[in-house]
């Protein structure tokens, strides 16, 4: 079982090649201490590596990449998503199906970008 918070680091991950720890931990609301601890973990189910130097100037500061189990493991999780998604809306009624189809820009326009949601 893969904990919410680390499917939601490798989507950003992924959205963003070479993200530094500092970065995604103030995305995350959390300190980059306890950031280091998801992303060790993360790391030892190679679900993500380190790139090359995102910074030139700073060779010191490397990026967080992800592995290709990583990129098979978010494929995964979206097609499960997507397979719950047909699943409940074969339940709607028409009438509820011309509401989302009207609402999806919208809702659409309000996901981050890269997001995935």
């Amino acid at each position: 079982h893969v904990p919410a918070l680390h499917i939601t680091l490798l989507f950003q991950i992924r959205a963003e090649p070479g993200i530094g720890v500092s970065k995604l931990a103030a995305r995350e609301h959390m300190r980059s201490s306890s950031m280091n601890v998801h992303l060790r973990e993360l790391s030892a189910t190679d679900m993500i590596g380190r790139g090359t130097a995102a910074d030139p100037a700073d060779r010191r500061r490397v990026g967080l990449v992800i592995t290709a189990k990583g990129a098979d493991f978010l494929d995964e999780v979206l097609r499960r998503r997507q397979s719950r998604l047909i699943r409940r809306m074969a339940n709607l009624s028409p009438q509820e199906l011309d509401i989302l189809q009207k609402v999806l820009p919208i809702l659409d326009a309000l996901a981050p970008q890269g997001s995935n949601l």
